[in-house]
């Protein structure tokens, strides 16, 4: 029996390179969903070429750590210049947050994706901000309001690479517990290439090649589980994503991977791709 993926780019709308490292990852390759990020300038550009590209399904990719707010007037999400505070403010045990901006900010991102002509089909967040306080509670709320599934962030443990994810906090480990609980569907594991994180440009060898490695490996120890969400960020370099995001030239790898002819012969033989709307 084939292993139900969704293969999710996160990030589109963030900035015009990013936006083409992702729609040639689709046309290319197996990449066969996204999340919108409704506050960040590359949100236009985005919307133009999901028009162009009515296959590729499109999730809201909720974000409070990056970019400045939808809404103006917040209180406790953002900083003098509405630009929202960074993901250490939301590491922090004391950090004070209302809940009702974070429901009326998320919200009003759902909106503009939709008022754009997008027909969502589930929500995720920017590093994971759905996670923290009590963010998971509200996607909930408007995962039942606007009828879509959500990301669940429960991980596998790459132990033949000696790789640990970190996303083990209770939320993330009973996640599929607590949406299915709730009746709002869910993938229920999530894969994410680690390779190139923290050491991405150390390695030696083909680090295209190695992602696939990475991700054929994740693959196999995710067999058993319903549907398995493999979380990618491909993306072409332009000055936006340079100066704003540490993560940045490893993405190039990634979009080489989404394309890389061997991962999709494994696709093939081993994998049935859905999408969030399939659940």
């Amino acid at each position: 029996m084939k292993l139900h993926v969704i293969n999710n780019a996160d990030d589109f709308g963030y900035s015009n390179a990013i936006n083409y490292g992702i729609i040639d990852a689709h046309r290319h390759g197996i990449l066969n969903s996204t999340t919108i990020m409704a506050n960040m300038g590359g949100f236009d550009h985005a919307v133009e070429l999901s028009k162009e590209n009515p296959n590729l399904a499109i999730g809201v990719h909720c974000t409070l750590t990056c970019g400045k707010s939808i809404l103006p007037n917040h209180e406790t999400l953002i900083t003098k210049d509405q630009s929202f505070k960074k993901l250490s403010f939301w590491e922090q045990n004391d950090s004070v947050v209302d809940d009702g901006e974070v429901y009326r900010e998320f919200k009003a991102q759902i909106e503009k994706v939709l008022s754009s002509g997008i027909q969502i089909t589930h929500l995720d967040s920017h590093h994971h901000i759905h996670r923290y306080k009590n963010n998971t509670a509200i996607i909930i709320k408007l995962a039942k309001e606007f009828g879509l599934a959500v990301r669940n962030v429960k991980t596998v443990e790459l132990k033949a690479l000696g790789l640990s994810t970190g996303y083990t906090s209770e939320i993330a480990n009973l996640g599929m517990d607590i949406y299915k609980r709730e009746g709002i569907p869910c993938n229920s594991l999530l894969i994410e290439p680690y390779l190139l994180k923290g050491r991405a440009l150390k390695e030696d060898g083909d680090l295209e090649e190695k992602i696939v490695d990475e991700i054929i490996e994740s693959l196999e120890l995710a067999k058993g589980n319903e549907t398995v969400e493999i979380m990618w960020h491909p993306a072409y370099i332009d000055k936006e994503i340079m100066e704003n995001s540490s993560f940045n030239i490893p993405r190039i790898y990634e979009t080489k991977a989404l394309i890389n002819k061997r991962l999709a012969r494994y696709f093939e033989d081993n994998c049935e791709l859905c999408t969030f709307k399939d659940l």
